[in-house]
């Protein structure tokens, strides 16, 4: 069987028609293995994304999915309540599989999901502007604000100790102290940024602790290229990468 006849096996396990026309690796992530797909349904070429989870990483995928299914659809129920345009780009969205499972399970166990592609957007490595850094911090806060009143259970920790800072901070501390790679020597001013700001390492977890601050939905993993930026108003579209949420 071609590669192409394999990866459109994949395809056709969750609810998509038409043919696929062509695939291949996308972006620059380097957890999950992202795909595009393209598909000519009824004369008219139509992205997707599929993705299959890493699970030495997330080990239990299925609780992810999960997670990442409520929000989403949380966000897409709240999008279409406040009634502004451009919906359908403002937030991930799933496309079910065959069976309506979020996700799809293959031979070998791997976990696939599959998204509508984003189109006219991009994401960016490197900040280019002030402009660039507060479109991206604003599309972060609209996230945490939406979310702020999902209905429900606790989310999934998908990797333990993942946001504990405290536990964090002595990770880098010990990673330091081994060195194993001889990076420290060219990682000194890095370091001593982090030394240097040790006391602000436990604020957060202790006052949760102390009931003083109440627990929030999160993203934790606010980067430049965890936001989709419109290639022509330069405004951010949505954020994506929901794996730590």
């Amino acid at each position: 069987m071609s590669e192409k006849e394999t990866f459109s096996g994949i395809c056709r396990k969750f609810q998509i028609y038409g043919d696929l026309q062509s695939f291949g690796p996308y972006g620059n992530g380097h957890i999950n293995d992202t795909y595009a797909a393209v598909f000519n349904q009824a004369g008219t070429e139509i992205r997707y994304i599929l993705q299959k989870l890493n699970s030495l990483v997330f080990k239990d995928p299925i609780r992810l999915m999960d997670n990442v299914s409520r929000v989403t659809e949380y966000q897409q129920r709240k999008l279409r309540g406040l009634k502004i345009g451009d919906t359908l780009r403002r937030s991930l969205r799933l496309v079910s599989a065959c069976d309506g499972k979020k996700y799809f399970i293959d031979n070998e166990k791997n976990v696939w999901r599959c998204y509508h592609f984003i189109e006219g957007a991009a994401t960016f490595e490197i900040v280019a502007s002030p402009e660039m850094a507060y479109e991206a911090a604003k599309e972060f806060g609209r996230f945490q604000a939406m979310l702020v009143d999902l209905p429900g259970d606790r989310l999934f920790e998908t990797i333990p100790g993942f946001h504990d800072t405290p536990k964090r901070f002595q990770d880098l501390q010990e990673a330091v102290q081994r060195d194993v790679s001889d990076r420290a020597r060219v990682c000194g001013e890095e370091i001593e940024f982090a030394n240097r700001h040790k006391n602000i390492v436990t604020i957060l977890i202790n006052l949760q602790k102390r009931g003083e601050i109440p627990e929030r939905i999160t993203h934790n993993d606010t980067k430049l290229n965890n936001v989709m930026i419109d290639r022509k108003t330069g405004k951010g579209v949505c954020v994506i990468d929901l794996d730590t949420v």
